[in-house]
């Protein structure tokens, strides 16, 4: 393939349009228009992804489609900004299981540069076992209140930017009380917040929220939740539970 030399100058800083101009204006040859639109492809894939696959991760992230965790956020998202990304992360879980780090973390740096903090919060979540959880209550909520995937991802949005103060990661060394005393701090806090736990944490989280249950504080608070079991590829347990805020009745204490 040869191409002019000016051209050649010009083409580190083409975009999409101006490549497909070339092609359009139908002066250069077959070779020439296939190492046009191979930019293009390029190109799309760092829009999308944040980072420009070789040929066995291109293969490797569009085997993702049939995964049963994107079909469902697909199904309730539709063509949400971030799905894509989360496609990144789940593949991400895969190299973690591989134990490819020095792709990972090239991957990682790569989406930073180009969504910044949001992109890589957003890959870490299809990277752990979270997803699984997040697409259940997805597909739950769609079923529950018949929602569309407009107000899904409007809800997705919301959840992605206030993630850390909505969460409660559950660590093996806390205790029950702890727990209990996060999640009540929580609900004089946010309307929804998730709690996962791992492994061990499984249990810890149960038991205070079993406990929180008896008591009845989760219903005096006008709360209720939801309860996602799951299991990673090693066999090992991953639970999220989901607290929603009843909506308050306006004629509430009225009557």
């Amino acid at each position: 393939m040869v191409l002019p030399p000016e051209l050649i100058e010009q083409i580190s800083s083409m975009g999409i349009k101006d490549f497909l101009s070339l092609i359009i204006s139908g002066k250069y040859g077959a070779d020439a228009v296939k190492y046009f639109r191979e930019r293009i492809r390029e190109q799309l894939d760092k829009e999308n992804y944040g980072f420009v696959p070789n040929a066995e991760e291109s293969k490797a992230i569009y085997e993702i489609n049939k995964k049963d965790v994107y079909q469902r956020l697909k199904s309730c998202l539709g063509g949400h900004w971030a799905l894509d990304l989360l496609r990144v992360g789940i593949y991400i879980s895969k190299l973690n299981n591989d134990g490819k780090r020095d792709t990972v973390k090239k991957i990682r740096e790569h989406v930073h540069s180009k969504y910044g903090v949001r992109g890589v919060k957003i890959i870490d979540m299809g990277a752990t076992s979270i997803i699984e959880s997040v697409a259940s209550y997805l597909s739950d909520r769609k079923m529950r209140d018949n929602m569309n995937p407009l107000d899904l991802a409007l809800e997705f949005d919301k959840l992605i930017d206030g993630w850390e103060k909505v969460t409660i990661f559950v660590k093996r060394d806390e205790n029950e009380s702890l727990i209990y005393k996060k999640i009540v701090s929580h609900m004089d806090n946010h309307p929804l917040f998730m709690v996962f736990a791992y492994g061990s944490a499984v249990m810890i989280a149960s038991r205070a929220i079993a406990k929180l249950n008896n008591e009845k504080v989760i219903q005096n608070n006008r709360y209720f939740f939801y309860t996602y079991p799951n299991f990673d590829q090693a066999g090992l347990q991953n639970n999220a539970w989901v607290f929603e805020q009843l909506m308050r009745d306006t004629t509430d204490g009225l009557f």
